[in-house]
């Protein structure tokens, strides 16, 4: 069985305070990567979105999130993928505090996804359609 390691909690009421006090530097796009496999297109293709996240903080107090999107679009009857879209986005975040890791724990994890979703929606949308692929239009982030 493996050990668990324990996390500092934060209240809700304590992220929301300390939230007040960060704001957003940049949303910057650092890599980006689409393969196809025209071949392997076809009815009812099923769509796959998983993401990682992370975080740097810097020397003045600032942080730097990273969140990575892969999305892979397979018919629902296969396992090889028509389409891979990978996209990674670097956020900076300036606080008046430094920011601790239980508040970053909850950021990545609810804050990051939210902002960054819609700029990956938007990307993997426009990307497929100058492949000259289908259009798609992903879901809401629901976390």
């Amino acid at each position: 069985m493996a050990k668990k390691t324990a996390q500092a909690q934060m209240c809700p009421e304590a992220y929301r305070a300390r939230l007040a006090g960060v704001e957003l530097v940049s949303i910057t796009l650092e890599s980006f990567t689409l393969k196809t496999d025209r071949s392997r297109l076809g009815e009812g293709m099923k769509l796959s979105v998983k993401h990682k996240v992370g975080y740097e903080p810097l020397d003045n107090g600032s942080v730097t999130l990273s969140i990575a999107y892969d999305l892979t679009a397979t018919r629902s009857n296969k396992r090889e993928a028509a389409v891979t879209l990978s996209a990674a986005f670097s956020v900076v975040l300036d606080s008046d505090e430094p920011l601790m890791e239980a508040f970053l724990n909850i950021f990545t994890k609810v804050n990051l996804p939210v902002n960054t979703w819609p700029y990956f929606r938007e990307l993997a949308q426009n990307m497929l359609q100058r492949a000259g692929l289908p259009p798609i239009t992903l879901p809401f982030w629901r976390s």
